[in-house]
C-alpha cells in the first residue's frame, strides 16, 4: 500500500499532522506537515458525548494507492447533536481505492438507531482515478438531517474483477453536480 497524501491539510486554518480522524475540538491538532495517510477520514463523530462541532476541514493534493477508504466522512449512529460543515476534499488521485468517496452516518451501533450529525457545506471536487469496487461514490445520511454535498468533476472509474459498471449511490443526501460526472450522478 502506498499512499502519499495531502500536502496540505487545514483544519481551521492550522496545518495538522496525522492521520485525519476528527473526534475533539480542533484544538487538539499539532501544526506540520502531513507525510503519509493509510486513508483520509473527518470520522467517528458523534462516538463520545463531550464532542463539539467540526468546521473549515481542507484535505487537497493527495494521492491514494490501494486503500479501503479514500475521502471518508463516518458518522456514529444515536450520536450527540453536532454540526460538521465546511468540510472540502478536493484534488485528489485514487488508485485502485475500495471506497473512493464515502459518507457513512450509520457507522457503529447494533441497533439502528439515527444519528444526530448534521452535515452541511461538504464539497468532493477533481477526484479522479480508478475503485476496486464498482460504487465509487457511496452516501448514506442519516434521516434527521440529510447531508447537503457537492460533487464536482468527479471522474473515477471501476477496475474490479467483475464486469458491473461504475456507479454512484446515494440515500439521505441533498447533492448538487458541477462539472464532470463519471461514473452518471446518482439520484437521491
Amino acid at each position: 500500500m502506498d499512499s502519499r497524501c495531502c500536502l496540505f491539510v487545514a483544519v481551521d486554518g492550522f496545518l495538522v499532522e496525522e492521520t485525519l480522524s476528527l473526534v475533539n475540538e480542533v484544538k487538539n491538532f499539532k501544526r506540520g506537515k502531513v507525510k503519509r495517510f493509510t486513508y483520509t477520514s473527518v470520522g467517528t463523530l458523534g462516538k463520545y458525548s463531550d464532542e463539539t462541532d467540526v468546521n473549515r476541514v481542507l484535505v487537497t493534493d493527495c494521492k491514494l494507492t490501494g486503500t479501503t477508504n479514500g475521502a471518508r466522512i463516518k458518522t456514529w449512529l444515536a450520536s450527540p447533536s453536532l454540526k460538521a460543515s465546511s468540510i472540502t476534499y478536493q484534488n485528489i488521485v485514487m488508485d485502485m481505492v475500495k471506497n473512493p468517496i464515502i459518507i457513512d452516518q450509520e457507522y457503529g451501533a447494533q441497533k439502528p438507531e439515527l444519528s444526530n450529525v448534521a452535515l452541511t457545506d461538504i464539497h468532493f471536487k477533481n477526484i479522479t482515478g480508478s475503485s476496486m469496487t464498482d460504487t465509487v461514490v457511496n452516501f448514506v445520511c442519516t434521516k434527521n438531517f440529510p447531508c447537503c454535498v457537492e460533487l464536482a468533476d468527479i471522474d473515477l472509474v471501476y477496475k474490479g474483477g467483475e464486469k458491473n459498471p461504475p456507479k454512484q449511490e446515494c440515500v439521505n443526501a441533498k447533492v448538487t453536480f458541477a462539472g464532470k460526472q463519471n461514473p452518471a450522478a446518482c439520484r437521491c
